[in-house]
């Protein structure tokens, strides 16, 4: 018994299908290893996206034959195949595990007797939504409708064609992205955008219950893009501030009678007077810093930073021995205080 069921219909995964080989009892098919990769071929070329897919059967030689033959498989299939060896009762347990009850599974162990009832309640409503002519948006199915040249955009990486294209051009125009004016950069977007239509693909995100893909308008798709490019530019930051955190050897060791009384000490559970003055500032000015742009809130942490200092004020981190030592990287300080900002605002929805 080969058969698939639609993810949205057990808790196994939010998007996509689910493919099970169920070769136990009565529903024995005998399959060596040229037939599981023709099976697997089968479902690689079908127009789904994959959510799993799970092998079944109570023959151990056959278990061992279909471990074996994952070895062919792509890397992407192989990290969503299993094999369950046992009975009944033990493969439907192991499928359970996966988030798949027994009663979704279209049969029944004591018969083979079909149970479409999911099924069809599923066909019936992307029947309902494709017929829906209030939606004012143009439906593609979840799992049929997109082709390989379209760009997904669903709040994670997808390994697709159309993703892997326009990763690959941002790539390559990420220099010129960053070095652009307004202009420039809105071009560069248009002409990514345009390279992707005109190999048929298109713009998709998910529908607000996630059972459909939907065409994104051009200014969040413009939007989408951008975001992608300043993506880019975080990972470097974040390696520069971690190859920044050693402090140099050659800095001065600070014992606490050194400390000033504007010195801000880096550390959890620090009580100091330059840590409530800098606690004080960040309240004052939580609620313009929680409402600003990213541009305006580098702004806001800088002056707060600039002020500090202008008032004899370093920061200051714990080393071996009870000492201390300044902490000159603006990165690190930039970081450090950036937090307080957050801790601000997490404590405040704590309190409510």
């Amino acid at each position: 018994a080969r058969f698939y069921m639609l993810a949205n219909l057990c808790a196994h995964s939010k998007r996509g299908a689910v493919w099970i080989s169920y070769a136990v009892d009565q529903y024995r098919d005998k399959m060596n290893g040229k037939g599981f990769v023709e099976m697997t071929s089968l479902a690689l070329v079908m127009p789904m996206h994959w959510a799993a897919l799970h092998l079944c059967t109570d023959d151990p030689s056959e278990a061992i034959i279909c471990k074996a033959a994952m070895a062919l498989m792509p890397a992407e299939m192989k990290a969503k195949t299993r094999v369950h060896y046992g009975s009944h009762t033990e493969c439907q347990y192991r499928l359970t595990t996966f988030g798949i009850p027994h009663v979704a599974l279209p049969f029944t162990t004591m018969n083979n007797d079909p149970i479409l009832e999911d099924h069809l309640a599923w066909y019936k409503k992307c029947l309902t939504k494709c017929q829906d002519p209030a939606a004012g948006k143009s439906s593609i199915n979840n799992h049929f409708g997109s082709n390989q040249h379209d760009v997904l955009f669903a709040g994670r990486t997808y390994s697709r064609n159309g993703n892997e294209e326009l990763r690959s051009m941002a790539m390559r125009h990420v220099q010129k992205y960053n070095g652009g004016n307004p202009k420039q950069r809105r071009a560069i977007v248009d002409s990514m955008v345009e390279n992707i239509k005109s190999k048929g693909g298109r713009f998709l995100k998910l529908d607000a219950d996630g059972s459909s893909w939907v065409e994104v308008s051009m200014p969040e798709v413009r939007q989408k893009i951008a975001q992608m490019f300043r993506n880019f530019r975080r990972p470097r930051a974040s390696q520069q501030q971690k190859t920044s955190l050693p402090i140099p050897n050659h800095l001065p060791l600070l014992d606490e009678t050194d400390i000033a009384p504007n010195d801000v000490l880096f550390g959890r559970k620090v009580c100091h007077d330059g840590n409530l003055r800098l606690k004080h500032m960040v309240e004052s000015m939580a609620a313009e810093y929680d409402a600003s742009t990213r541009g305006r809130k580098k702004q806001l942490v800088d002056s707060l930073i600039e002020d500090i200092k202008s008032s004899n004020g370093r920061f200051l981190r714990p080393v071996e021995g009870g000492k201390w030592q300044e902490v000159l990287d603006d990165a690190v300080v930039f970081s450090k205080v950036s937090s307080h900002f957050r801790n601000n605002r997490r404590s405040n929805k704590e309190k409510q």
